[in-house]
Parts: structure tokens; C-alpha cells; sequence
């Protein structure tokens, strides 16, 4: 998978990593997450580079405030 921003490789990830001693807990969360794959729409450069002005305009506008929310 690839990101949009292309200075991502370069900048360390502020995405912490979550070690869980709890195996019931992990279950529920993997179960989630599946379920949350399962819903999702796999996005390709075409596609992205496609979506709408008004799309580009939040992104951008997100990406401005991203510090503040």
C-alpha cells in the first residue's frame, strides 16, 4: 500500500504500536478490524487522482488543520 503524501516514507510514523496482554480484548479487536476491512473500498492512483475538486478542497483544508484536531 502506498500513501498519498509523497514525503511519507521520509517522516518517522506518529501511529503508536499497541502490544495487548488481554486475549479476549485482542479477539474483539481483531474481529473489528476485519470487519472494518470488509467495508472498506481499496483506493488506486487513478482513483484518488480522480475524486472531485470539492474532495481536493477538504483534503487539503484537513491536512492544514491536522496539528489542531
Amino acid at each position: 500500500m502506498t500513501s498519498p503524501d509523497p514525503g511519507a516514507a521520509n517522516r518517522i510514523p506518529k501511529s503508536p504500536a499497541v502490544v495487548l496482554v488481554d486475549p479476549g480484548l485482542a479477539q474483539r479487536l481483531e474481529a473489528l478490524f476485519e470487519r472494518d476491512m470488509r467495508e472498506c473500498t481499496e483506493l488506486d492512483l487513478a482513483v484518488w487522482t480522480r475524486r472531485s475538486t470539492g474532495h481536493k478542497l477538504l483534503d487539503r483544508a484537513f491536512y492544514l488543520l491536522k496539528e489542531q484536531l
